[in-house]
């Protein structure tokens, strides 16, 4: 399967590179982040990065993602840039996430990615598009292709889906015009990942981490110092990869009793709720922590209110740290700015 998987993957692409298949541009520049490997490299983060640094520049900036796992179809404006204007159940959870956290940025949703694009060139007017996980939707033309990878991925086993985590052949890199490395645990795996990049292809390398920045009630939106948390805590995540948000935790300090990992883009029910409930009571935590994207699908459960009032629930929130190449990535995004 995967073989045939990989065997449909290079044929479209091969359709894109001859002209077969339409690209179609924008009048304005679009940023692609994206990456070649399901879930888990930190593409929401990097997405708010370059849209806060593209804002603080005074550019008018629109970000666009597909909105998976979404209970809609069709283009939505999740913010208009001073509000949310959908719920995370009809906008998906990190274009809702994304929503709360950029302020002065619109955000929308849809699955055609260029009638999305045009729409928002219709409706706002953005001088800058960031794509959010756009490096396969090749019908939308770019400006910036940057590609985002674990170094797990580049130096583990590099298995197409479904046998492994890859969306297409590790020939897709020569196609980026950056590439970003996260996951590192140390400066060796980093280097050895650069070389195993280098060895396909010329563009340049950056290196980033996802560092802890603070902890937040979930319902009030208050800062708590980690230092105040009742150790240990129940920790619980649907997301791609549960084991870097408890490698996250770690390094903030917190002591986890429990890890209860739920499938990505998971939609609580308040049954989910009861079981965290339990779990925190079996193990002698004294409160719950979840993810930013696992946030703003909990706000509208039946429940969450009685579950905070026993056991806190508290968000940790993470941003990108890029430790290798920060002034690449500028002078790329400087680019576009002219």
């Amino acid at each position: 399967m995967s073989w045939l998987y990989g065997l449909g993957m290079s044929v479209r692409n091969l359709l894109f590179d001859a002209g077969i298949l339409n690209i179609h541009r924008m009048e304005v520049p679009v940023i692609s982040v994206g990456n070649i490997a399901v879930g888990g490299t930190g593409k929401t983060p990097m997405v708010e990065y370059i849209a806060g640094h593209l804002k603080d520049r005074g550019l008018r900036v629109a970000v666009l993602s597909r909105g998976y796992g979404r209970m809609s179809t069709g283009y939505q404006v999740v913010s208009n840039g001073y509000q949310r204007c959908a719920e995370a159940i009809t906008a998906g959870d990190e274009p809702a996430q994304m929503a709360d956290t950029l302020q002065g940025v619109v955000v929308a949703v849809d699955e055609n990615r260029v009638h999305g694009a045009r729409q928002l060139v219709q409706d706002f007017r953005p001088e800058v598009i960031i794509l959010d996980d756009g490096f396969q939707h090749r019908s939308l033309g770019r400006a910036l292709d940057l590609l985002l990878m674990r170094a797990s991925d580049i130096l583990g086993k590099r298995r197409l889906l479904p046998a492994g985590y890859l969306r297409e052949p590790l020939t897709g890199l020569r196609r980026a015009n950056l590439v970003g490395v996260s996951g590192w645990q140390n400066e060796e795996a980093f280097n050895r990942a650069v070389s195993a990049i280098q060895n396909r292809t010329s563009k340049p390398v950056i290196g980033f981490l996802l560092r802890p920045q603070k902890l937040r009630r979930l319902l009030t939106g208050d800062v708590v110092s980690n230092s105040g948390v009742d150790k240990p805590v129940v920790a619980f995540s649907g997301i791609a990869r549960p084991e870097g948000f408890e490698h996250t935790l770690k390094m903030f300090g917190i002591d986890v009793a429990v890890h209860v990992a739920f499938p990505d883009h998971y939609w609580y029910r308040p049954e989910d709720l009861h079981s965290l409930a339990r779990k925190a009571g079996d193990s002698g935590a004294r409160s719950l922590v979840t993810t930013q994207k696992d946030a703003v699908r909990l706000l509208s459960v039946q429940g969450i209110r009685e579950l905070d009032a026993q056991f806190p629930v508290l968000v940790l929130e993470a941003g990108v740290v890029i430790e290798h190449g920060r002034e690449i990535l500028i002078q790329h995004l400087e680019a576009l700015c002219r």
